[in-house]
Order: C-alpha cells, then structure tokens, then sequence
C-alpha cells in the first residue's frame, strides 16, 4: 500500500470518528455524592428522568452489591422511573439493580407509547447490565416499575 493510499485510509478513518461517536450518548451519577437529593424531574447530559407518580425523591445511593460491584446510582421510588432518552434508539442500556420486593418490569417505549421491548429485571441485590431492542420503532423513553424503594439505576446508554 502506497504511503498516500494509507495516509487516505488513516484521515477517512479518523473523520468517521465523531459520526460514531456521537451515536451513542450516555449518562451515570458518578459526579453526584451518597446521598444527595434529586429532584423528581431533571435532565443530565440530555436524558430526561422523572419520577412515575409523586412518592419521595429520588437520591443518589453508593455502596457495594451482594457479589461487591460498586453501585453509585439514583435509587427511586416503587411508583418507578421515567427515562426519556436525548433521541430516537434502536437500543438502550441500563445498569441497574433491584435490592428488595419482587422482580421489577422495565419497557422501552416508542413515541407513539407503544412498547419495543420488555424485561423483568430479578430482585437479587446484584447491579444487572439490561439491554432493550427496538422491534419496530425507535425506543425514546425508558419506563421502570417497581423497586421496592430499593431499585437503583447506576447509569443509561442510548444506541441510535
């Protein structure tokens, strides 16, 4: 290969960059103390997040799982959480947790509120990796029921 036709290849690849890049955002409350208050509805790194249906505030919780992951996330209310993702997905992932009460059901939604894809993520006080697909249309919002006041959400990954 001739040094022009690698020089080529190396500034094609490189301008490439930002375009992938960019289409993956993601969001966690590492910057956020133990403990500090959030509001019920707020916006961080242009993901939405919002409480379901009044209840007490959200917080930010850190401590270790059973198996020893960190955990330095929001723990919510049992009424659950609304993620509102900064675009339209075909996939979304959630690094989450459930450390009381039964399973707890999370739903990508599309915008027209129509359900992409479901999982029932265990109450087994371990932090989970949950990845949701687009089936038909782009995922835009992200809904967790449930919790037991002891669901915690460490950080969000939205794939365009």
């Amino acid at each position: 290969m001739s040094r022009r036709t690698l020089i080529a290849a190396a500034l094609l690849a490189l301008a490439a960059l930002p375009t992938a890049q960019a289409a993956i955002r993601c969001t966690d409350f590492l910057g956020f103390p133990d403990n500090a208050p959030l509001p019920e509805k707020f916006k961080l790194a242009k993901f939405k997040f919002q409480d379901r249906s009044g209840g007490w505030a959200p917080f930010v919780n850190v401590f270790s799982d059973i198996i020893g992951q960190p955990v330095h996330g929001m723990q919510f209310d049992p009424r659950g959480l609304r993620i509102t993702l900064p675009g339209p997905s075909l996939t979304v992932e959630l690094r989450i947790g459930a450390f009381a009460g039964a399973g707890v059901p999370i739903e990508a939604l599309d915008a027209a509120g129509g359900v992409q894809d479901v999982l029932i993520l265990p109450s087994d006080n371990i932090m989970h990796t949950a990845t949701l697909t687009a089936v038909s249309a782009p995922i835009t919002m992200v809904q967790v029921k449930g919790g037991a006041n002891e669901g915690v959400v460490n950080g969000v990954c939205a794939m365009r």
